[in-house]
């Protein structure tokens, strides 16, 4: 069982990673403008800022993946169990397709949550300029909440998951994966870029991502915590 949770961890990590050359292309720029919009003293405060932002956003993942881990505990406990973990493992083959850069369904996902994300984002901006720790914290954590087809698709392979910590944990591992596309910068970052976009790494960390889904189905049994 432990066992079975670390590849799931791992793989949640390999997502975030390699499907990071998306967020590049979405978030990246957001990101690069708060970055500029960081109202700090020093260099170091900034990159502290910069840091906050980022834990915001994976603290978003986090609390979204509690959430989907009691809604699919519950959808277990009224025989929706496996339902749920086969429409998961069909979204994690479309993930997996994504980053083989074979297909392109996921972005179509986004688009569902743009409206929600419409009331969302005017709520960050109570907390700007961004002066304060807990500023940079929260604009982070509306920042989370940006339409992303591979966030929503891992949120569905947490949901089920169907517990109070492994759920969690996925979106967790997912939005450690995202950091470094998003923290690194000048040549480290254009080096990493080239490394998460070469056609032979993403095709064979699709393909993994693929034979993943295809374990999820089945599917391992049910547990409140683990």
């Amino acid at each position: 069982m432990m066992n079975d949770f670390a590849l799931q961890f791992g793989s949640a990590f390999l997502i975030g990673l390699l499907g990071s050359a998306h967020c590049i292309g979405m978030c990246g720029g957001l990101s690069s403008a708060l970055s500029m919009g960081l109202n700090a003293k020093s260099p170091s405060e900034k990159v502290w800022f910069l840091n906050l932002l980022n834990l915001g956003r994976i603290f978003s993942y986090v609390l979204a993946g509690f959430v989907v881990g009691i809604v699919g505990y519950f959808a277990q406990d009224l025989g929706a169990g496996k339902l749920l973990r086969f429409l998961a493992g069909i979204i994690m083959i479309f993930m997996g397709l994504y980053i083989a850069g074979l297909s392109k369904m996921l972005v179509h996902l986004e688009r569902l949550g743009a409206r929600a994300f419409s009331f969302i984002k005017p709520l960050s901006k109570a907390f700007y300029p961004i002066n304060s720790s807990p500023k940079a914290f929260m604009v982070g954590f509306f920042w989370g909440w940006l339409p992303c087809g591979l966030v929503y698709s891992t949120l569905v392979w947490s949901a089920a998951q169907g517990s109070l910590i492994s759920s969690p944990l996925l979106m967790l591992a997912f939005g450690i994966g995202t950091m470094p596309a998003l923290l690194f910068t000048g040549t480290i970052s254009i080096k990493f870029q080239n490394a998460i976009r070469n056609s032979n790494i993403r095709l064979l960390s699709g393909l993994a991502v693929i034979v993943m889904g295809i374990w999820t189905i089945p599917g391992p049994h049910k547990s409140w915590l683990m």
